[in-house]
């Protein structure tokens, strides 16, 4: 995170310490009214502004200057939930998956994020049972019932080879999540969201110029910008590799991945924000039985 200071734009900063879990991004916005001799509460501050919660005061007085508000846009970052995986033929195991995305989604609710990703792999075949179709649906409505809206791509396991409607599209058509993987970028909360579905190898050339296009469109935007894809990038895996970062667009501040089951991030000087993967929530059978930590991003 540090390594982008010199990409930050005025009002940026990066923020660490021990109220926050993971070194955090922000924009600073200048407060319109009168001068006063003395420091706000910093505390008052986010409670007027009614963007942050459950913060510890003592540990964050002085942070907001007399003239300044610090808002900080906190999200959830969750790819690769293979809901409807039966791993060994196990009722068990699919049970696990379920289990360890619910978690995600009551943390998510827990720390009031502002929104959540979905990066891809919603489910793990195209064709899902009831069981997943369910569990998802009521994760994203118990979100919508704690005012946290949720924005979601699709990936190779979410699109069938047969021409057919995606099983996830229900979601967007009822109000539940938003579809932004048609690269298509939105305004939401101060901060661009734009996204594309994923990319088969046979597809690249064609998006080139979507790249470079999409690029183009937000390069002005002055808040922050985030892109979610659904490929390997070679730096991160030269075996599942697609796309190499430098094929990548250039203006956005989080590049928000999926496909690699792994958690990885990355900085590289060519781009204005990292390359993030949070990894798969549970093991899959393309990873077999090993000993790590599975997680989402926040």
């Amino acid at each position: 995170m540090i390594s982008q200071l010199t990409s930050l734009n005025v009002g940026d900063a990066v923020l660490v310490g021990q109220w926050t879990n993971l070194p955090s991004m922000v924009h600073v916005e200048e407060v319109k009214e009168k001068k006063m001799g003395a420091d706000q509460s910093a505390t008052k501050a986010w409670i007027k502004a009614d963007k942050m919660k459950n913060v510890g005061g003592e540990s964050t007085q002085g942070l907001v200057t007399k003239r300044f508000v610090v808002r900080l846009m906190l999200f959830s970052h969750i790819s690769d939930t293979h809901l409807g995986l039966i791993q060994y033929g196990s009722n068990e195991r699919e049970q696990d998956v379920y289990d360890v995305f619910n978690q995600a989604i009551d943390i998510s609710i827990k720390d009031h994020v502002d929104f959540v990703i979905f990066a891809g792999d919603i489910f793990h075949m195209p064709n899902p049972n009831g069981t997943a179709i369910i569990q998802m649906a009521n994760a994203l409505k118990r979100l919508k019932e704690n005012n946290i809206d949720s924005f979601f791509i699709l990936g190779e396991h979410d699109i069938s080879r047969i021409r057919t409607t995606p099983i996830p599209y229900i979601y967007h058509n009822l109000g539940f999540s938003k579809y932004i993987g048609n690269g298509k970028p939105i305004e939401y909360k101060g901060i661009m969201l734009a996204g594309l579905d994923k990319i088969r190898k046979t597809e690249m050339t064609q998006y080139e110029e979507i790249f470079s296009n999409l690029d183009k469109s937000i390069e002005k935007f002055s808040g922050h910008k985030i892109l979610v894809l659904h490929q390997g990038i070679t730096e991160f895996n030269k075996f599942a590799g697609e796309l190499q970062s430098t094929d990548l667009p250039k203006n956005f501040t989080y590049y928000a991945m999926g496909h690699l089951h792994d958690k990885d991030m990355k900085q590289f000087n060519h781009l204005k924000g990292p390359i993030v993967y949070p990894g798969s929530i549970e093991l899959t059978t393309s990873e077999g039985i090993k000993d790590v930590k599975k997680d989402f991003l926040k």
